[in-house]
C-alpha cells in the first residue's frame, strides 16, 4: 500500500513539473513588442541611450509612435553627461526619419547607425565627429548631400555604399582613410577631391560610381586598393602630379585617364 501511495505521489509531482515547464515556454514564446522598452533600458525624450566605453552616453535607438515622418534633434547631454556617439544600428531602417541634427558633442557614428534610412535626404555632420563607422549610411537611397566634419579622420568600409543620389561630398582636410567600398555605387557623384591628408584609398572605394568624371588626388596619397574604380569605365580627368603614386597606380592598372596640362 505504501509503495502504491509513493508511486501516485511521484506521478503527480512529475505532471506538475511538466505543466510548469510548458507554462514557462509559452511565456517565452509569446509575441514580442518591438516598441516596448526593456526594464533595464535608458530612455530620454524617446531616445534610447547607454553608457559607452568612454563612460559617456551614446544614442542606441528611438521610440517612434505613429506613422508621421519626423526630423530629430539629438540632445548634447543627458542629465549633465555628454552624448558623444550614435550607437551601432541605432536608426537602422528608420522609415520615419527624414532629417537629423547631431550636436557638437558627437565624436563617432557607429556601424550601420543610419543604414537603410530610405527617407533621410540630408545630414550635417558636426565638426566634433572623428569616425564614421562601417555601413553607417549604407543604402540611404535619398541621401543627396553630406556636409562633413572638419575633424573627420576615418570613413569606414561601405559607409556611403548604395547612396545612389549622393551628388555632393566634401572631404575634410584632416581625413586620413577612405576605406574599402566607402562610396560604392554612388551613381550621382561626378567629382571628388581627396585631401592631401589621405594616405589610403581602399579597394572599390569609388566602384560603380558611373557618373564620376573628375578626381583630384595629391602626391601624398600612396596606398590604394586593388580596384578603386571600374577598370573599363569612361576616361577620367585626374588632377595629380604626373610622377605621383596615384598616376603610377592608374597606369599599372590600365585605367583610361588624362592629366590636364597646367
Amino acid at each position: 500500500m505504501k509503495k502504491l501511495l509513493a508511486l501516485i505521489l511521484a506521478s503527480l509531482l512529475l505532471v506538475s513539473l511538466v505543466a510548469c515547464n510548458k507554462n514557462k515556454e509559452a511565456e517565452n514564446e509569446g509575441p514580442q513588442d518591438t516598441d516596448s522598452v526593456a526594464s533595464n533600458e535608458l530612455v530620454y525624450e524617446n531616445f534610447k541611450y547607454a553608457v559607452n566605453e568612454a563612460g559617456m552616453y551614446e544614442i542606441t535607438g528611438y521610440i517612434h509612435s505613429g506613422t508621421d515622418f519626423v526630423k530629430l534633434e539629438v540632445p548634447a547631454s543627458i542629465e549633465g553627461r555628454p552624448v558623444t556617439g550614435i550607437g551601432e544600428e541605432a536608426f537602422k531602417a528608420a522609415m520615419y526619419l527624414t532629417g537629423i541634427t547631431l550636436p557638437s558633442s558627437i565624436t563617432y557614428i557607429d556601424d550601420y547607425a543610419f543604414a537603410k534610412c530610405d527617407y533621410l535626404t540630408e545630414i550635417t555632420l558636426p565638426n566634433s565627429l572623428v569616425t564614421i563607422g562601417k555601413g553607417a549610411f549604407e543604402g540611404c537611397t535619398t541621401l543627396a548631400s553630406v556636409t562633413n566634419s572638419s575633424e573627420l579622420v576615418t570613413i569606414g568600409e561601405a559607409a556611403f555604399k548604395d547612396c545612389v543620389v549622393l551628388a555632393n561630398v566634401t572631404l575634410p582636410a584632416k581625413l586620413e582613410t577612405i576605406s574599402a567600398m566607402a562610396f560604392y555605387n554612388c551613381d550621382a557623384l561626378t567629382a571628388i577631391t581627396v585631401p592631401a591628408s589621405v594616405k589610403t584609398i581602399g579597394d572599390a572605394a569609388f566602384y560603380e560610381c558611373n557618373a564620376l568624371s573628375t578626381i583630384t588626388v595629391s602626391a601624398s596619397t600612396t596606398t590604394f586598393g586593388a580596384t578603386i574604380f571600374l577598370n573599363n569605365g569612361a576616361e577620367l580627368t585626374v588632377n595629380t602630379p604626373t610622377d605621383s603614386a596615384f598616376a603610377k597606380y592608374l597606369t599599372e592598372h590600365n585605367y583610361k585617364f588624362v592629366i590636364p596640362v597646367e
